[in-house]
């Protein structure tokens, strides 16, 4: 029984277990008024076979007595608790006594659910006493029923299986000696696969365990195919490890010790790569990579295959360490120029010699410097594990060793391609973000916000940005004509769009706000307020059109070539799928289409459009391949624009990394959206400067005044009372927004405070939500009974958020679910502590305060139940009724503060990386340039010298091109010093005689001080390098 599943570890006690990893059932949140779990949470309908999976006699674990092994010197489990596979879990196991701490740990996805500790207790592995025996035995014989031979398991083999595995450790020290860490693996397959590593100071095994089989239900019945990310066990490896990863290893089976597979890796690749295994239910896999003998041979069997690798998986690698080739790139910048041309040219070699044309090679190479220069943004931005023997490098200095190499290369081949490659890698075009809302103009939630914040922090970095949004009748304020009115926007055009029943003419309108240059689309009769009612199925298909549609139209008659189209949620979700089905031609075959979704909670957010059954597909509408939009194995006909949108486009990405893995794992489109390699995602973040401003502004300044002005405002205090504590939360009084939660924890909390606590409800209800009219009747009745303790206005729009930002003493979110949440960070600016449901983006950027290293930024609760709402409340009341640690507290609240500036820079990082462009800012590639011009490299020209060319004159952005490169690249010039007027540039030339130009605020012009030459009718500035 050498694949069954077991952990290595405590099988001396020679006790045989099944742990079932069935989902425990959920408690969902009693509440007066009526809380709609089933529509609030996102599913798709039944498919058209609908199978029961069987309820299993395993549920829980069941234990087997068997025969009993003399205690061996293995490594057992005293105190192991089986984890989710977080990065951050330290398993250093080493001598422990026996399984009975083992608990199961539920790993399947859900966003309502609670667990008792009791209930815990009844799942945990517990010694047997002797009455216990006879127990034991009914469920040995039970065990051996449905693990016997028939799946492919003779339980009453088990001493042979314990022989096996006593074997395995006494020639694998690993197993014996090693630590442990927990990998994680994909979301969908959580629930029935268990992954880890061993390790020791000159050994690695990773193991692969399917707990699951068809007891569990047909869907567990196959074998699947389990990706394995092993990254995060570079953090915690020796450095006896890290030193050799650049060797070269084969992977074994850690059962057999036979090949598995037939290629060979470097330690760096076999850790960063992701591996995918073929794993049968109820069987375990052992992989461990095994050095081979460092021949020229092996080591060139190895750069070959390296090199297949980078061709055939190009668009998917995202960390250089992944393949060789790029991983010997990206060490060579972060060392030296030398190092870094050599590992350049060998590239190129190695490609050319593959039989790639000179435009194939090229374009590896470019997406080679690329992914180099992009790992020090993932390690900044996205949590990349870093580097043990570099610093990353930046995009600057990777730009700075190719100009160098431009202008003095030694070799010829390498200075031609290094000229392509610059041109090639600097520059990413415009990006265009198609959204259904947009700050002012029609914010009506979070993307409205983000989209505006995040499009003027990406211009801040100087990228082309457009945004294309509809230009509604009616703003949120009821104004009519406030685009014309508000003077920074003009009527340009006209276009016609067909909509698929017929055609419509749209205005246009543009202009441009803060460095993003704004589009919108005028057509009242389909856009006559932000997500007003279409009044048909047809109608709501056909304003989707019109957006996906007019959109690119517009694109295409303003000569406007996006490099990355930014489809916003479901309203510009067919735009994709018209780009590439050549609705437009040839026009956007160079651009890429990035969809970022917001929120794909139900139905609604999803754009969902339901034919009637004489309406078909409405092919005639939107006249795209019908698969692109229908699932034919759903029981409902269902037209899902958002479906087109993910699998049409060339990447997706979400508003935070735990939202991400809800989508991947437990959404009815996650088969859509599994295929996608590398999804992105980053939490949001707001406009910090000038949020705080507003703070300063309407806020009173500091938080005791604002303190102070909320209670005189909202319960009648004449003077402040600072030793009460206000909890506050602020926002639309829906399902999704758990405010019932807030609202039945009002009379225990006034009761527990002895009626010395004040909390604050600031949002609209609508009486047309049967949710939200429940919530509001029940805020009337708590205002009533508590007058200097609740307060609520449920028929009113909430105009003091910024006042509650900084004067409340806590901010409340119990969402049932929040894809991103921008309200958190509104607090955090405020210096105030947020209390939490652990969910989504609320799961990645509120975090349970330590007091012990002054860590942390709010409360947080994971079972979404009443008693753990309260418990998460009186913990926020202990820590502030110590005044010193809640001023720490309120401190670091304010230090995890996400500025919008930051997620600017790790979405411009995503889509250079989609782009295969290099991020560089122009000074710091001149700094670069003047680090790095005076070095003497044998990668040079060996007489090349340092040249310096100035420009005297008035000019605000000045740049130098020349013959030195062939007229290949503008040079920028920086001041010489921070009170000089004069600016330059240090360049390493060969001998020769050089003409060069400079570029002037967009004028060629000549340096009248400098020499000169005239030939063929042009005038150009020379140079004689000696």
């Amino acid at each position: 029984l050498p694949g069954i599943p077991m952990f290595f570890l405590g099988e001396d006690t020679g006790v045989a277990y099944r742990m079932n990893m069935a989902s425990v059932s959920h408690k969902e949140e009693e509440s007066v008024y009526h809380v709609n779990y089933d529509k609030l949470i996102p599913k798709s309908p039944p498919k058209k076979i609908a199978v029961s999976p069987p309820a299993s006699p395993m549920d829980g674990l069941t234990l087997s007595d068997t025969d009993r092994l003399p205690p061996s010197t293995a490594s057992s489990v005293a105190g192991l608790r089986r984890q989710g596979s977080q990065s951050d879990l330290r398993l250093g196991l080493r001598k422990v006594a026996s399984t009975s701490n083992l608990k199961r740990v539920d790993s399947a996805s859900s966003l309502v659910q609670v667990r008792s500790a009791e209930h815990q207790k009844s799942l945990g592995i517990r010694s047997e006493s002797v009455q216990d025996l006879e127990r034991i035995r009914l469920m040995n014989e039970q065990t051996r029923e449905e693990i016997g031979p028939n799946a492919g398991f003779d339980i009453a083999q088990i001493r042979g299986h314990y022989s096996h595995r006593a074997l395995i450790r006494s020639d694998l020290p690993v197993f014996t000696e090693g630590r442990m860490w927990v990998l994680s693996v994909e979301p969908h397959f959580k629930d029935r696969i268990f992954c880890f590593a061993r390790y020791t100071d000159d050994e690695i095994a990773i193991v692969v365990m399917n707990l699951k089989d068809i007891q569990d239900g047909d869907i567990y019945q196959a074998p699947c195919d389990v990706e394995l990310k092993i990254q995060s066990l570079s953090e915690v490896l020796p450095h006896s490890l890290v030193t050799r990863f650049d060797e070269v290893h084969e992977i074994v089976d850690g059962f057999t010790g036979d090949r598995y597979g037939h290629e060979l890796f470097t330690l760096e690749e076999f850790v960063f790569r992701k591996f995918t295994v073929h794993i049968s239910p109820l069987h375990t896999i052992v992989l461990m990579p095994k050095r081979v003998v460092q021949t020229p041979e092996r080591l060139r069997e190895h750069e070959s295959q390296a090199l297949s690798r980078l061709e055939l998986e190009a668009s998917e690698l995202k960390d250089p360490r992944e393949n060789a080739i790029t991983s010997r790139i990206a060490r060579g910048a972060a060392t030296s120029l030398s190092n870094f041309a050599k590992a350049l040219n060998s590239a190129r070699l190695g490609l050319s010699n593959m039989g790639l044309d000179e435009e194939g090679v090229n374009y590896q190479l470019q997406l080679c410097l690329q992914r180099a220069s992009a790992l020090h943004y993932n390690v900044l931005y996205e949590g990349a594990v870093p580097p043990r023997d570099y610093e990353p490098p930046r995009g600057e200095r990777i730009i700075s060793y190719l100009a160098h190499l431009t202008t003095a290369a030694e070799s010829q081949d390498l200075l031609h391609v290094c000229r392509k490659l610059i041109l090639r890698s600097q520059k990413i075009g415009p990006l265009v973000f198609l959204a259904s809302e947009l700050g002012r103009f029609s914010t009506a939630g979070g993307l409205g916000v983000m989209v505006d914040e995040l499009t003027k922090d990406l211009a801040a970095l100087g990228l082309e940005v457009y945004v294309v949004s509809p230009y509604y009748a009616v703003n949120r304020k009821g104004e009519t004509k406030y685009i014309e009115r508000d003077g920074k926007f003009r009527w340009t055009r006209n276009i016609d769009v067909n909509i698929g029943s017929g055609m419509l003419q749209v205005g246009v309108f543009e202009g441009s706000e803060d460095g993003v240059n704004l589009i919108f689309l005028e057509r009242g009769d389909f856009f006559p307020k932000v997500y007003a009612d279409p009044g048909s199925q047809q109608k709501l298909l056909e304003t989707i059109v019109l957006m996906s549609l007019g959109s690119l139209e517009v694109l295409c008659q303003a000569g406007i070539t996006p490099s990355v189209v930014v489809t916003n949620d479901w309203l510009p979700a067919l735009a994709a799928g018209y780009a590439k089905n050549g609705f437009f031609g040839e026009y956007f075959n160079n651009t890429t289409f990035f969809h970022l979704i917001h929120n794909l909670g139900d139905g609604a957010y999803e754009g969902r459009v339901y034919p009637s059954p004489n309406q078909g597909n409405f092919e005639f509408v939107h006249r795209l391949p019908v698969h692109l939009l229908v699932d034919p194995w759903w029981q409902q006909k269902v037209v899902n624009p958002s479906r087109c949108a993910i699998l049409a486009s060339d990447s997706w990405g979400t508003v935070s990394p735990s939202y991400l893995k809800e989508l991947r794992s437990s959404h009815p489109l996650k088969d859509a959206l599994n295929a996608t390699r590398r999804p992105f995602a980053y939490p949001n973040g707001i406009r910090k400067g000038a949020r705080e401003e507003l703070l300063r502004n309407k806020g009173g300044g500091t938080h005791k005044e604002a303190k102070r002005m909320l209670q005189q405002k909202y319960f009648n205090f004449q003077n402040a009372d600072y030793s009460i504590p206000i909890f506050a939360f602020v926002g639309r009084v829906t399902s999704q927004k758990g405010v019932h939660m807030i609202l039945n924890a009002v009379d225990e909390l006034v009761t527990h405070t002895g009626g010395r606590i004040q909390i604050i409800c600031g949002g609209p209800a609508s009486q047309s939500d049967p949710y939200a009219a429940g919530c509001a009747q029940h805020m009337w009745h708590l205002r009533s009974k508590y007058p200097f303790a609740f307060w609520a206005a449920p028929s009113e729009f909430f105009t003091d958020g910024p006042l509650v930002n900084l004067g409340a003493d806590f901010g409340l979110m119990p969402s049932v679910f929040e894809p991103g949440g921008i309200v958190q960070q509104e607090f955090f600016v405020g210096g105030t502590p947020v209390v939490a449901f652990k969910t989504g983006g609320l799961r990645d950027t509120v975090h349970e305060w330590n007091p012990e290293n002054l860590e942390g930024n709010g409360f947080t609760f994971e079972g979404y139940s009443h008693g753990d709402f309260v418990a998460a409340v009186k913990r926020a009341l202990r820590v502030f009724s110590r005044s010193s640690e809640y001023e720490e507290l309120r401190n670091s609240a304010y230090s995890t503060t996400i500025d919008v500036s930051t997620v600017a820079w790790a979405w411009s990082s995503e889509f250079h990386r989609l782009r295969n462009a290099i991020y560089a800012d122009s000074t710091k590639i001149h700094s670069e340039l003047l680090a790095t011009a005076s070095v003497n490299d044998s990668c040079l020209v060996r007489n090349a010298k340092m040249v310096v060319f100035r420009w005297s004159t008035e000019g605000h952005k000045v740049f130098l091109k020349g013959s030195f490169d062939g007229w290949n690249q503008q040079w920028p010039l920086m001041p010489e010093n921070e009170v000089s007027s004069v600016k330059l540039i240090r360049l390493r030339l060969p001998p020769g005689d050089y003409t060069y130009k400079f570029w002037v605020d967009g004028r060629w012009v000549l340096a009248e001080d400098q020499p000169r030459r005239d030939e063929g009718g042009f005038s150009n500035n020379v140079i004689v390098v000696e």
